[in-house]
């Protein structure tokens, strides 16, 4: 079973333990070095949920722990209470679970617009071409949808933050995927036929000279 482990300090009445992968479970930890106790007091789920655990957590040296069941991704707080420097003080600490590990930043947002951009690049040069030149339209339209591919993927791994937009992400997914599938049987259905038409033409041919010979 895979485990996460919260590292803290000694935290302030509301600390922020930062964004952890989802695991199996997560080990929700508090340090202190003047309590001989520490409580978990309760847990609030991404849902609002509350739970109330009031259990007293695993003591080593000075590090208190208690194992948790991590089902979904969103935001966490839990919070603890203990005997702190000859008094009871509780804290909360707040954490964040998603599918990766990950937060969206700048640099994220900008590679899903270059991806995008590239997109549209090939999609639009796929559009320069007739019906007669389908080979290089679709080799266009393929490349497009191999980078849809990529930026799908990309978004689905963004998206993961969130369990509702984890669903979406994936869905995409595989929309992106099944519409490629279509491509390429469209694409060697085309080649077929420019293949049977090509062998029909070639046969006329021969049969026109074999005629003009006699």
């Amino acid at each position: 079973m895979f485990g996460m482990v919260l590292l803290l300090g000694v935290v302030s009445a509301n600390s922020d333990a930062g964004t952890f992968r989802r695991a199996d479970t997560i080990d929700l930890m508090q340090y202190c070095d003047t309590c001989s106790y520490v409580t978990l007091d309760s847990l609030m789920l991404p849902n609002g949920t509350l739970v109330n655990i009031d259990s007293n957590m695993s003591k080593s040296g000075f590090s208190y722990n208690y194992s948790y069941a991590i089902q979904d991704i969103g935001l966490y707080s839990y919070t603890v209470c203990g005997d702190k420097e000859s008094g009871f003080k509780c804290e909360t600490i707040n954490f964040e679970v998603t599918e990766f590990g990950d937060k969206v930043n700048s640099s994220q947002g900008l590679v899903l617009i270059a991806e995008g951009i590239l997109i549209a690049f090939f999609f639009g040069m796929g559009r320069v071409f007739d019906k007669k030149k389908w080979k290089l339209k679709m080799g266009f339209d393929i490349i497009a949808l191999l980078m849809a591919v990529v930026l799908t993927n990309s978004i689905r791994i963004v998206a993961a933050q969130s369990s509702n937009l984890t669903i979406m992400g994936q869905s995409m997914f595989i929309g992106v995927i099944a519409i490629f599938l279509v491509m390429i049987a469209y694409m060697l259905i085309m080649f077929t036929i420019e293949v049977i038409h090509n062998f029909k033409k070639s046969e006329r041919k021969k049969w026109e000279m074999d005629t003009n010979a006699y």
